[in-house]
C-alpha cells in the first residue's frame, strides 16, 4: 500500500482512498471479497463526499501552526 502512495501524483488523495477501501473491507458484510478489486474501485471512483481540499488545508494549517509555536495552542495576548 505504501508503494501506491509513494508513486502517486497525489499521495494524500491516494492515502485517503486506501483508508476508505480499508473501511469498506472492515464492514465485511460479504463472506469474501477481492482486495485488489476493492482497492482499484476506490482509487478510480469519484468520491460521493469529497472534502479532500478542506483536509489538505487543515493539515497545512496545522503544520504551519506546529512549526511556528512551541505550545500546542496560541496563547491570547
Amino acid at each position: 500500500m505504501s508503494q501506491l502512495i509513494d508513486k502517486s501524483d497525489d499521495p494524500l488523495d491516494t492515502a485517503v482512498r486506501l483508508a476508505i477501501a480499508g473501511n469498506v473491507i472492515d464492514l465485511g458484510v460479504a463472506a469474501s471479497y477481492d482486495l485488489e478489486a476493492s482497492i482499484e474501485r476506490v482509487l478510480q471512483q469519484s468520491l460521493a463526499i469529497d472534502h479532500l481540499e478542506a483536509l489538505r488545508e487543515a493539515l497545512v494549517g496545522h503544520a504551519v501552526n506546529s512549526a511556528t509555536h512551541s505550545l500546542p495552542y496560541s496563547p491570547r495576548q
